[in-house]
């Protein structure tokens, strides 16, 4: 006959045959001995039994992250600006906290220059001659605010007039990070800073005398240039000239090895119409 027997470690009353024991299946805890959240369902309980959707801890306490976390703060945070040639950008400055915006600002302006596609776009010799504020010899490296500007500085310096000139023409013109603009101007008349090559022996001896006092470079208008002739273009029903404009110069002194360039065009021309805005000699 099978007798009753208590089940030594849950306590269930159940039949036994012998030495065999029958559990009756339905009596089954369905909670796992070993829970951690005292006493609450473990991970897989019961097939039958599913865990609540949306719940990720199981026990009812208080909850490891609060409901209303603080937004992380930025400090030195602030709008970063499209940057634009010629004109300052932003650049990350080193004490700028981790996971902020940029908020130094750098003025890198863009200048341009033409050269020989043949050879770099700087001298790195005393082979270079004399020019406006160089004599020959003494490392200076000239460039201007627009493109235009660098061509009209060609055109002047090569004396082309006739527009029919232009076809042979196959020159590079080179955009050029300066950083800031220099900010000392000579202190000449207008006539000597845009006169004709007579005018270059002053020119020269005010250069000298900037970078005696410690100049690194300078900035003066340009000769090459008619007064607004760095106007530019804009699209307004077709091509428009834009605002009057009056070009500049920069003239940065000594080897210059830190300058970074790309080459626009590396055997192009100036356009017809740029003649009758050059200041010829």
């Amino acid at each position: 006959m099978a007798g009753c027997r208590t089940h030594p470690r849950t306590g269930v009353d159940g039949p036994t045959h012998g030495d065999i024991r029958v559990k009756r299946p339905w009596l089954f805890r369905r909670y796992s001995d070993d829970t951690r959240c005292g006493g609450g369902p473990s991970p897989f309980p019961c097939l039958r039994r599913r865990r609540p959707r949306g719940r990720v801890q199981r026990c009812r306490r208080p909850s490891l992250v609060p409901s209303s976390a603080h937004a992380a703060e930025r400090k030195h945070s602030r709008p970063v600006a499209g940057r634009q040639l010629g004109t300052p950008r932003r650049r990350t400055s080193p004490s700028a906290s981790v996971g902020g915006l940029p908020w130094t600002i750098s003025a890198d302006m863009i200048a341009f220059r033409h050269a020989d596609p043949r050879f770099p776009f700087l001298w790195e010799d005393s082979s270079q001659p004399a020019g406006r504020w160089n004599e020959p010899g003494r490392l200076t490296h000239c460039f201007t605010d627009t493109p235009d500007g660098a061509w009209a500085e060609f055109l002047r310096h090569e004396e082309i007039v006739d527009p029919a000139d232009l076809e042979t023409v196959r020159r590079a013109l080179w955009a050029v990070e300066i950083g800031d603009e220099p900010a000392v101007r000579p202190e000449l008349a207008p006539e000597s800073l845009t006169g004709g090559r007579e005018s270059w022996l002053e020119c020269q001896e005010e250069a000298d005398r900037l970078r005696s006092s410690g100049a690194s470079g300078l900035t003066a208008p340009s000769a090459a240039l008619r007064s607004g002739g760095a106007h530019g273009w804009r699209v307004d029903g077709g091509l428009q000239a834009g605002p009057t404009r009056d070009g500049k110069v920069f003239a940065l002194f000594g080897p210059r090895p830190d300058l970074v360039g790309w080459p626009a065009t590396v055997a192009g021309r100036p356009g017809d119409d740029l003649i009758g805005r050059v200041r010829h000699f």
